[in-house]
């Protein structure tokens, strides 16, 4: 037990240390309250960047903007013309997403959740880039993703985009 409680705490040490180094003018939320799994939060944000990004797959006027922007793309790599039908996707798909995260119990593996970015990775890299991604047997995959960098075994940084605003 106190190993687990001295690994974590060098884990955290490990996280703050790389953060506060590469960028200032943000904090880390600890979402899994047991240093697995962190968001950044920029300074002047009331809310940190995972629960800005489920507001924001939540948010039907914003989704409807961004179809309409993307609408080529939403057609010819997923085959859909239809704003609507991917907004209620997203809806969907982001509520299934965010319950898996949000649920995550102490004995979970999160490196069953994020996966290397790199399809073609097959070993673990620290500071490696992950996502999480849903995959679903009854429609088409999904295109929501969670993108992380992984600090160490099992414990991820959410977050860490240069540019907000990418798709």
């Amino acid at each position: 037990m106190f190993f687990r409680i001295l690994q974590l705490i060098v884990v955290q040490l490990k996280v703050v240390y790389y953060f506060c180094r590469k960028y200032e003018g943000m904090t880390f939320d600890d979402i899994t309250a047991d240093g697995r799994l962190w968001a950044v939060r920029y300074d002047g944000e009331t809310d940190n960047a995972l629960f800005q990004l489920f507001d924001r797959w939540n948010d039907v006027s914003w989704l409807r903007e961004f179809f309409k922007t993307n609408i080529s793309d939403l057609s010819s790599y997923f085959r859909i013309t239809d704003v609507n039908k991917a907004i209620y996707d997203t809806i969907d798909d982001a509520e299934i997403l965010q319950c898996l995260i949000m649920d995550i119990s102490s004995d979970a593996d999160l490196d069953r959740i994020f996966r290397p970015l790199e399809n073609f990775r097959t070993s673990d890299e620290l500071l490696g880039k992950e996502k999480a991604r849903l995959k679903s047997e009854i429609r088409r995959p999904s295109w929501l993703r969670i993108y992380a960098i992984k600090l160490s075994v099992g414990v991820y940084g959410i977050g860490l985009l240069e540019a907000k605003e990418r798709r």
